[in-house]
Parts: C-alpha cells; structure tokens; sequence
C-alpha cells in the first residue's frame, strides 16, 4: 500500500507542477499578449496623436488667414465708411448752403411779387 501512495503522490505531484508550470505558461503567454496590445494600442494612439497636431496645425493656419482677412475687411468696411460720413458732411453742407440761397431768392422774389404789385398799383390809378 506504501507504494500505491507514493506512486499516487508523485502522480498528484506532477499532475499539480504539470498544472503549474501550464499556468504560469498561460499566464506569460497572456501577458505577452497583453503587452503586445498595450503597445499596439501605444503606437495607434502616438499616430492620432500626431495626426490631430497636424490637423492643429492646419487648423491655426487657416484661422490665421480668416482673421488676417477680416482684419483686412474690416479696415476697409472702417475707411468706406469714414469716406461716406465724410461725401455725407460735404453734402450737408453744399445743402445748407443752398438752401440758404433758395431762402435769399424767396426773399428776393417777395420783394420782385411786392415791386410787381406796386406797379400794378401805380399802373392801374
């Protein structure tokens, strides 16, 4: 009987180094993959990455060139308007200095109408 519990002992005992050994096997394998995905994953990210900076970059650009033509816009929009306040200022005046003669000839002409009936006056007596 002594012999069929060593024998079953050692049979126990390799089964459990035997299942061991597979383990830790397993797990190595598992971890070297595991390491593999992780730097995979590692390189794709580095590559987005690296793929977003330039889609940055050319994004700035872009945002660059709207702005340095919005400012150049908008300098010219400010100076058309100056220049209309200013054609607008000058009309204002040229108005106010023509009315100023319509008003000299409207008195003008009352005085010529008053002239006129007087005469019309004298002519008639």
């Amino acid at each position: 009987m002594r012999r069929g519990f060593l024998i079953w002992n050692i049979l126990l005992t390799v089964i459990i180094i035997g299942g061991m050994t597979v383990g830790l096997l397993l797990q190595n394998h598992y971890q070297h993959i595991t390491e593999q995905k992780i730097l995979a994953l590692s390189q794709y990210v580095e590559e987005v990455n690296a793929v977003v900076r330039e889609h940055t970059t050319v994004i700035n650009e872009h945002a660059s060139f709207i702005n340095g033509q919005l400012a150049k816009m908008n300098e010219e929009y400010t100076a058309t308007i100056e220049e209309q306040g200013q054609i607008i200022n000058e009309m204002n005046i040229l108005i106010s200095e023509y009315q100023e003669v319509i008003d000299k000839n409207a008195s003008y002409l009352d005085e010529i109408l008053e002239n006129l009936k007087g005469l019309s006056i004298t002519v008639s007596k």
